[in-house]
């Protein structure tokens, strides 16, 4: 996960947990899981868990409290603005000097289903926010996807994939699935959770 040290603040203290999932992977049996680094899944198994953390702190410079935007100095040096949402209820008690640390945590769990093993599973979209005793949140959205395998193709080794919306999307497979195992009619369950921590120290 690479992004703009401003952007990630930015976006964390205004509590942006938009929730996209345009990732997929396929993997159909065997034992051992797989681990490289943040990509964790089973050898010829259909389905993949990646996760991802990513933390960041900048000082705080000045604060417009009229407007809710700090001016915050990154640890490169450079000072950027951000504006702070109305979940943060205590942002009147931030001060200059305050250390802001953002961590960022991102986990999608990709499974696949025969037909009949999904009978039941929904859509759904569930949230938590969390006002600590001092200034700073703790937010955390899991949103599940679920899409239906409408084409296969063995050849160019990729699955097609409907979702609830009607629109389609076609993605490579990884190369240890063996596709001639898999059919149409399966189903995809993408379950994605992101959580944001907005710790905030007082100045020494």
């Amino acid at each position: 996960m690479k992004k703009q040290f401003g952007t990630i603040i930015s976006g964390s203290l205004a509590i942006l947990l938009a929730s996209t999932v345009s990732v997929y992977a396929e993997t159909t049996l065997p034992p051992q899981p797989k681990e490289d680094g943040a990509i964790v899944y089973e050898e010829g198994k259909a389905g993949i868990l990646l996760v991802d953390v990513i933390e960041a702190s900048a000082k705080v410079v000045s604060i417009d409290k009229s407007n809710r935007k700090l001016k915050l100095l990154g640890p490169d040096g450079k000072e950027f603005t951000t504006k702070v949402g109305p979940e943060a209820v205590k942002f009147d008690e931030i001060k200059v000097n305050d250390l802001i640390t953002i961590t960022l945590g991102s986990e999608i769990d990709i499974k696949v289903y025969k037909k009949s093993e999904a009978e039941g599973l929904q859509e759904s979209k569930e949230g938590v926010l969390i006002e600590p005793e001092k200034p700073g949140i703790l937010a955390a959205e899991t949103v599940t996807v679920i899409a239906d395998v409408v084409a296969i193709n063995k050849k160019e080794h990729t699955a097609t994939l409907q979702f609830k919306d009607g629109s389609k999307k076609t993605f490579s497979v990884r190369k240890d699935v063996d596709l001639s195992k898999h059919n149409t009619g399966e189903v995809v369950v993408f379950e994605l959770t992101e959580a944001v921590a907005v710790n905030i120290e007082p100045a020494n």
